[in-house]
């Protein structure tokens, strides 16, 4: 069967849009889970995936002529299948920060689907590779365990931050590797009143790193472990500071008579010695508070309309 040839056509009218799923099944899992099923490498390649038959679409675009400001994208797309059979229903995929590799993820489970490298073809599909994450944990029923939220991390190609029902987030390497661009990280985590906790510092497993005895005069050579027992004593994760708190916090009282509503999400920024934190709330208010980075308390606090 010879290859259909290339042809151009408005992104919003591409055939792999002509069916989207409306089944009360993945309705109800995307109340459970954030939705997205397109994602954008920043190279021009935009992917779809296909919750009906489980397959990942890649399709190139390009600018419109002669109106620049209409995206045109290519029919066919390129059609990826995963070299094994996902047990769950995608809610959301993402792509890593080099483009290599995409994150599919459920309520009920998740897996890295990668993009290039080895692959064969099958009937014009590219079959790529796909490596299972927690598949023993994230699993469907009245007792199971299941995914809130699943993101990159910003720094690396290969760490997953993954925030679970049972109330536990996990830093996640899937290659099993550390990774050169990570060293010690912190995590900021916001609750829908508003209060916001710094837990610092945070030291990806498989990485070594220095520390100085409490006189000075001792430097240890440690290594973060990815797993620890409850009662150990984690010196590369933690302490859990808190960054604001409804407890005689009088910026935090006067912030949150002003911002009305759940705090939904929570943006950061360094400027000089000062970490910024921007969080949104569900009424459509914002409000902004001013951390030092040595004391890691508010300085300023404000509400936005």
């Amino acid at each position: 069967m010879p290859k259909e040839p290339v042809r151009w056509v408005p992104l919003q009218s591409h055939p792999v849009f002509a069916s989207l799923p409306s089944s009360q099944d993945e309705l109800a899992a995307s109340q459970r889970f954030p939705r997205n099923l397109m994602a954008w490498d920043g190279d021009w390649r935009l992917y779809y995936w296909d919750s009906k038959r489980y397959l990942l679409h890649r399709l190139s675009l390009r600018l419109g002529e002669p109106e620049p400001s209409s995206v045109l994208a290519a029919v066919p797309s390129k059609v990826m299948q995963p070299d094994l059979q996902l047990t769950f229903s995608v809610s959301k995929i993402s792509i890593n920060k080099s483009g290599s590799a995409v994150l599919l993820a459920g309520s009920d489970g998740i897996c890295v689907m990668y993009l290039f490298g080895r692959a064969s073809v099958v009937e014009y599909n590219i079959i790529c590779r796909v490596v299972s994450i927690g598949s023993e944990i994230y699993t469907s029923g009245d007792n199971a365990i299941n995914l809130l939220q699943a993101l990159w991390h910003p720094d690396s190609d290969t760490h997953l931050e993954i925030l679970s029902s049972d109330a536990v987030f996990s830093f996640e390497d899937y290659m099993f590797m550390s990774s050169p661009n990570l060293s010690m990280v912190q995590f900021f985590i916001l609750f829908t009143d508003g209060s916001i906790y710094i837990l610092c510092p945070v030291v990806p497993f498989g990485r070594f790193t220095t520390m100085q005895g409490t006189r000075g005069e001792n430097i240890l050579v440690v290594k973060a472990h990815p797993y620890a027992l409850l009662d150990a004593s984690l010196a590369l994760q933690g302490p859990l500071y808190k960054a604001s708190s409804g407890d005689g916090d009088e910026d935090f009282a006067v912030r949150e008579a002003e911002c009305k509503g759940r705090a939904v999400s929570l943006s950061y920024n360094l400027v000089s010695k000062d970490s910024i934190l921007v969080t949104a709330w569900s009424a459509g208010s914002y409000g902004s508070t001013s951390i030092g980075r040595v004391t890691r308390k508010p300085k300023h606090t404000h509400c936005h309309w």
